[in-house]
Order: structure tokens, then C-alpha cells, then sequence
């Protein structure tokens, strides 16, 4: 296990870091606690508490947490993969008002990106959901990136302090991923791996695609093993891909709404509840096919999509749900990203502190 002599000689514990100007006010708790009170990994007091108590309480990480994070080319050199370019998209994100990021579809299998994301939370004093990916091809790399996480959690003291939990995969069930049959030992054998660290586990999934998880009265017994596996909910409400009852974005709290009180809460209640991916194209024929002749992908309905995000905080204090945008970028996932491609706003994104 690395000590702390030997992060300070990687530069992955910056006792000084000058902090970019911070446009919204911070949601404080009652303690000194990360992401959204006071804490600051900069000054090393991560290492003289227990991180118990250093993460916020469930039930104070709600409203807009932070970025849903692409990180989707496989060659671990690439500067999409760098510590640089990864810092500087970190740093933007926190000018923005977030206090975590959601990474997303990692390829890289290198345990180098999971230290780079390391190194720029603490840069940046932000948290991050990390996550196992399968794959858009070959479904056991998901072995590799595992492992990568695991060697950067038992080197790095810090890490458990900026990792606040992980996911199991980004639709692993709807996408079929778990089709061995192993997928619930799998996820059991991996949270045991992450309790030694005191990190939680989720799977990010949809949850409202009938059949492997629900079947329209409830969950099904996989459902009901997948949720007694999980320590919180990543979820996935996208009415952007049920474009039979919603073409526009203009009733999609209607959905939300639907999706928290008659789906999540009842069957699967007491879970700390963050919304990992949720999403609306500002262009047509941008980074996926919805299947409806693409009605309402425009810059318009893509305002009306995020402004409701923005517009309901008292919902999601209420209900005690954290949500991410995703993407950051059109640089990967083109057409969801609040930033176009070369990195300037589509419209107005200044989420209120709940």
C-alpha cells in the first residue's frame, strides 16, 4: 500500500489548491462534511477521519450533484484518458456547480484512468461514482477494469475518500449483459471487495423496461436480488427513449414524477437515491436512435428537457434525490452534452443549490 510520502511524490494529495470562483453558494450540512458541506480533501483531512463520517449523510445529497462522464475511447493513452484533459474538464464542471461526477463507460482498462480521476478529484475536491463497464464489445473486459479499481483502492489511502460509491455496470440487465447467470454473484463478490473500503455499490439500469427487472405489478425475484444487492439507486429515467408518450420534452415531469413515487419508493424504499443518467438530444441524428423518426431532438426541446431538472429543486429535496446531467460534453455521447463540442454552454445551466 502506497503511503502518504509516496502520494505526495505522484501529486495525489495537493495540500494547497487555489479553488476556481464559484459561481452558485454551496448547499452546507449540518457537519463538516464532502461533497456538499465545507470538507476539503486539499488540506489532508481525509486521512485523520473516518469516512463515515466524512461523506454527507444520504438524505443531504440531493438536487443537482454533478456530470455524467464519458470516458469511452479503449486506448489508455489517448488525452481523453490523461490526467490534463480530465483535470481541465473536472475544473469546468466545478465552475458549473458540481460536487461529483458520474463516471460513464469507461474502455480504458488500465488502472492509470481510475489514478488520473483520483488525482483530479482531489485537485478539484470533488467526489466521483466510479463504475465497472462491460463493454460495447468484448463483455468480459469488465474483469480488467474491476481489477484496475481495486489496485487503485489498496494503494491509494485517499481514494476511499473521493470514491464515494461505484456502479455494477450501465444497464447491465436491460442490455443483457447478465445472461450467464452469474451476474448476482458477481456484484455480491465485488461489494464485499469495496466494504473493506467502506464504498458502496449500485448497478446504473433503467429499472422500467418490463421483463428482467419488473414486470408491471412490481419487481421480479431477479429484481428483488438486484436491490437486496445494492447499497443505493443509479438510476436511469429516460422518457427521451419512450417517445410513444413523450415526442417533446414537455411534459416529462409527468414521467419523473411517475417513476419516483409509483416505481422506485414503493419497491425499493430506505435506498439513497441518485439519478445517474437521464437525457435529451439537442440535434437529430445525434449519439442514439430513440425509434421514433426523431420528433423533438432540437435545442428547444433540449432546454425544456434540462430547465425541468433545474426548475423542480423542492421535488427532488422533498423525494431526497441527486441527480447528473448527462453528458458534459458533446465531445463523446454527441447531442446530449450541456457543453457542445468545443465546450460552450448550449443554454443557460445554473442549477440551484436545493
Amino acid at each position: 500500500m502506497f503511503g502518504l510520502r509516496h502520494l505526495l511524490g505522484l501529486g495525489l494529495l495537493a495540500l494547497s489548491v487555489t479553488a476556481a470562483p464559484q459561481p452558485h453558494k454551496k448547499r452546507t450540512c449540518s457537519t463538516k462534511c464532502f461533497p456538499n458541506g465545507n470538507a476539503t480533501i486539499s488540506d489532508a483531512t481525509a486521512t485523520k477521519r473516518t469516512r463515515e463520517n466524512w461523506w454527507c449523510p444520504a438524505d443531504k445529497m440531493y438536487g443537482f450533484m454533478g456530470f455524467s462522464y464519458p470516458l469511452e475511447v479503449s486506448d489508455c493513452g489517448d488525452a481523453s484518458n490523461g490526467f490534463d484533459k480530465i483535470n481541465s474538464d473536472f475544473k469546468k464542471m466545478k465552475e458549473m456547480g458540481a460536487s461529483m461526477v458520474r463516471v460513464y463507460a469507461p474502455e480504458c482498462r488500465e488502472k492509470s484512468v481510475w489514478e488520473n480521476l483520483l488525482k483530479a478529484g482531489i485537485e478539484n475536491n470533488m467526489g466521483i461514482i466510479g463504475m465497472v463497464w462491460w463493454g460495447f464489445g468484448d463483455q468480459g473486459l469488465w474483469v480488467k477494469t474491476r481489477d484496475s479499481i481495486n489496485a487503485v483502492l489498496e494503494e491509494n489511502p485517499l481514494a476511499p475518500f473521493v470514491f464515494h460509491s461505484m456502479a455494477f455496470g450501465s444497464e447491465p440487465v436491460g442490455d443483457g449483459v447478465e445472461d450467464d447467470g452469474t451476474f448476482v454473484k458477481d456484484m455480491l463478490a465485488w461489494k464485499d471487495t469495496l466494504s473493506k473500503y467502506g464504498i458502496n455499490l449500485g448497478i446504473s439500469e433503467d429499472w422500467d423496461r418490463q421483463g428482467r427487472l419488473t414486470d408491471g405489478d412490481g419487481l421480479t425475484d431477479f429484481g428483488k436480488q438486484i436491490r437486496d444487492a445494492s447499497d443505493n439507486l443509479q438510476l436511469h429515467p429516460m422518457p427521451y427513449y419512450h417517445c410513444d408518450k413523450y415526442p417533446t420534452a414537455d411534459n416529462v415531469m409527468d414521467y419523473f414524477s411517475w417513476y419516483i413515487e409509483k416505481l422506485v419508493e414503493p419497491n425499493m424504499p430506505g435506498l439513497p437515491i441518485f439519478v445517474t443518467e437521464t437525457q435529451w438530444s439537442s440535434q437529430q441524428g445525434g449519439s442514439h436512435n430513440r425509434g421514433c423518426g426523431e420528433p423533438g431532438e432540437d435545442l428547444d426541446n433540449f432546454k425544456k428537457f434540462w430547465n425541468t431538472w433545474q426548475d423542480n429543486c423542492d421535488y427532488w429535496k422533498q423525494h431526497k434525490v441527486g441527480w447528473f446531467a448527462h453528458t458534459f460534453s458533446d465531445e463523446m455521447e454527441g447531442g446530449f452534452g450541456i457543453l457542445d463540442g468545443s465546450g460552450n454552454p448550449k443554454m443557460d445551466f445554473a442549477p440551484p443549490r436545493c
